[in-house]
């Protein structure tokens, strides 16, 4: 008896697993859907010119803003990271994460003045994760950047909540795309223009971020640049990522010249 019991309850407990998971399948369809619609909505394609313009004559007469020394050093080994794949379930289906932020160790970024230096050799999951302490909702950031390796994903993100709530501008593949991480979820490829770094080139990055207008561009030229009515984020501050899940990975990165104001 004891064993029909055992096993009754262990079938119970297989329907109940499918059925969440079913469940939650279903609401994850309809809210990318939903999602998507919005944005279609919401979200245009602008010229960015006039923008641009103002926020480097705004550069040219404000004090830089940027200090390396206000900047947190994440990497593979934050809790965030380590439980992301459960964490972004939870904070969608509106459950309470109890992931514990942690320091991290830096043995991969120096932080000199207006200069970030970056070099890892890695065996998997390889993060280097820089977030801004201050609340810099609307910014004009321009970096030097030299990369010395090829690795999967450079990442500038800006209206940083946090790891689940956050806009990105993500070059991957031989292009720069415009993202946007809501709920846990990734709303990836909202735009999207064919770039991709050479290696041991120097860049000029130039990020605008201004109300619902948000533009990247390198070397002076603008690859994209997007307007969104009501901003899905309004506030948060601005994070570089990079990141490589290969067996071996090599990420050696200058930024420099860093320069930070705010509109």
């Amino acid at each position: 008896m004891f064993y029909k019991v055992r096993e009754m309850s262990i079938l119970i407990n297989k329907i109940k697993k499918k059925y969440v998971k079913h469940v939650e399948n279903y609401l994850n369809l309809w809210f990318l859907k939903i999602i998507n619609l919005y944005l279609k909505l919401k979200i245009r394609s602008a010229d960015g010119t006039l923008e641009r313009a103002a926020a480097i004559d705004r550069s040219l007469k404000e004090k830089n803003l940027f200090n390396s020394q206000s900047l947190i050093y994440k990497d593979e080994t934050w809790n965030r990271v380590v439980n992301r794949w459960e964490d972004r379930r939870k904070i969608f289906l509106g459950k309470k994460i109890t992931t514990i932020d942690n320091p991290c160790v830096n043995n991969k970024a120096v932080f000199d003045k207006n200069d970030i230096l970056i070099k890892s050799v890695s065996r998997g999951d390889d993060w280097i994760y820089i977030i801004e302490k201050r609340d810099i909702s609307n910014f004009y950031l321009k970096i030097g950047a030299i990369f010395y390796t090829k690795f999967r994903e450079i990442q500038f993100g800006f209206r940083h909540l946090n790891f689940y709530y956050r806009y990105r501008f993500r070059i991957e593949g031989g292009f720069v795309f415009f993202d946007i991480i809501y709920r846990g979820k990734f709303i990836n490829e909202i735009k999207k223009f064919t770039f991709e770094p050479e290696v041991g080139r120097e860049y000029l990055f130039e990020i605008i971020v201004n109300e619902g207008f948000y533009c990247f561009c390198a070397d002076g030229e603008i690859l994209i640049s997007v307007k969104e009515s009501n901003p899905l984020i309004k506030k948060g501050s601005y994070a570089i990522i990079l990141w490589d899940p290969s067996e071996f990975s090599e990420i050696a990165v200058d930024y420099k010249n860093c320069y930070l104001v705010d509109l």
